[in-house]
Parts: C-alpha cells; structure tokens; sequence
C-alpha cells in the first residue's frame, strides 16, 4: 500500500461529507464514545475498506451513514448531482439535492434509506417463506426505477437459482441473494458490514467479487466494513480505525481481483 494521492479522488466528487461526526451512547461516568470527530469524503465510484477491530466504532459509523442511528454532534452530507441545494433539503424534494442526514426528519430517513443506500450485513435477513426472487421482489416494489430480480440475480450469478427458499441455498448464496436485493434499486450508495464475516475463503471470495462487479457495472460508492486485513487490497481506500478515531487512510496503487486474496 502507498499513502499517496488516489488517482480517483483526481477526477471524482464526493458522495458523502461527513464533518465532525461524534457519537456519545450513555452519559457521565458511564459515557461510551463510540465516534470521536470523523471528517470524511467518500468519493462517487470508489471503493473503500474500513478496517479496524471490533469495538472500534466501525458499525455504529456504517449505522448513522445509512440512517439507522442518530449521531451525537456533527454533520453528513450526502451530495447529491444538484448544483447549490441547501443542505436541509426534505429527501422527498429534489432527488438532485444536497442532504444533511443528521437533520432529516424520520420520514425522510425512511426515504433516504429507501432510495440512497443499500445494505449488506454478515447475517443476511432473508425472508424465509419467499424465494430467492420473492426476496428481491419485495424492495423492488418500493424503489421507483428498480431493477428487473432476474437481473441482478444473474449479475451475482444466481440466475439459476432464483426460485430456491433460503433454506435451500448455501450460507454464500444467501449472502449474494442479500446483495442482489440491495442491489435491486440501483442505490449511488452501498454499505457493508463485514459480508464475509460468515464465510469460507471460496465463498467470500464469491461475495466481494458480487460487489465489485456492481461497482463497476453500476458507479456504485462501496464502504465495506471488515476487521480482515487482507479483504483491504481490493478497496481504492482504506481507512484504519480504532477507539472511534480514523488513524490513518491509505491508497492501494492498484485493486486486487478478490481471487487473488487469501485468509
């Protein structure tokens, strides 16, 4: 790995500018700070590897970047193609405009989640009475311009799978079915929390391979959250976090093909 400048953020804006973001759980003696003032740009199209160990502060970041908890100070913006929109924009107004997620309204965080972001977690939350496309079907008929499932499960390469319960499928095929229905609504924004963290080597490699095809196919930001060091090389960026503090941030000269990891 190489510190220097990344060639992407040359020719990419940013998605997502987060300042100052602050996360308290508790208070007094008994305070946890989870988060301790992140400043952060994630750039249209890239991929990043949020590396740490547990306990960190990885997931409770992830969580406010999706609208999933509140933070306790700061701001996070996410940037939309509008030019000069205020950053208390309603996520129901221009879909062009400039959001500040800590100040959305709980209905437009419902839309935010909805529209923005897609998620990925280590335990795949699969409807178990539908099949591998019913599961896609469900969140495709709530995201206006989604996807056909047939698709996106050929993009993870489950085609033939598709009318399989997820007690029919393996532990990686679950996964790939998770990330083909975050998929579905074609989201600028993808977070990860550990995918392979249940995996094999095989299947993990499988996994991320899902997802950087869909960077590629689709421009997709990826923020994947690992505490695997190795998963890091196949990221643009990599940010090294520990007690709720970014140490440092690297660039990898190149991206490896997920084939080429071992762990």
């Amino acid at each position: 790995m190489t510190t220097s400048s990344n060639p992407l953020a040359q020719a990419a804006s940013p998605l997502l500018a987060i300042t100052g973001l602050t996360k308290v759980y508790g208070a007094g003696d008994n305070a946890v700070h989870a988060l301790r003032g992140i400043d952060l740009e994630l750039l249209r199209g890239e991929v990043v590897v949020l590396l740490g160990p547990s306990g960190s502060g990885k997931s409770t970041l992830l969580n406010i970047l999706g609208g999933l908890d509140a933070a306790t100070a700061g701001s996070v913006r996410f940037v939309g193609d509008g030019a000069g929109a205020d950053a208390k924009t309603s996520a129901t107004a221009d879909t062009g405009a400039t959001l500040d997620i800590c100040t959305l309204s709980p209905t437009d965080l419902t839309q935010y989640r909805r529209d923005k972001v897609g998620f990925v977690f280590q335990f795949y939350n699969l409807i178990p009475s539908l099949t591998a496309r019913e599961n896609i079907d469900v969140v495709a008929e709530l995201s206006p311009g989604a996807l056909p499932a047939d698709e996106v499960l050929g993009l993870v390469g489950l085609g033939v799978r598709a009318e399989h319960f997820p007690s029919e499928l393996s532990g990686g095929e679950q996964q790939r079915v998770a990330i083909a229905r975050a998929l579905v609504k074609r989201p600028p924004l993808m977070l990860c929390d550990e995918p392979t963290g249940a995996l094999d080597l095989q299947t993990g490699i499988l996994t991320l391979q899902a997802l950087l095809d869909a960077n590629r196919r689709f421009g997709t930001t990826m923020l994947i959250v690992t505490h695997n060091a190795d998963i890091a090389r196949i990221a643009d960026r990599v940010i090294h976090f520990a007690d709720g503090r970014i140490r440092s941030i690297t660039t990898n000269p190149e991206r490896l093909d997920p084939a080429q990891l071992h762990w």
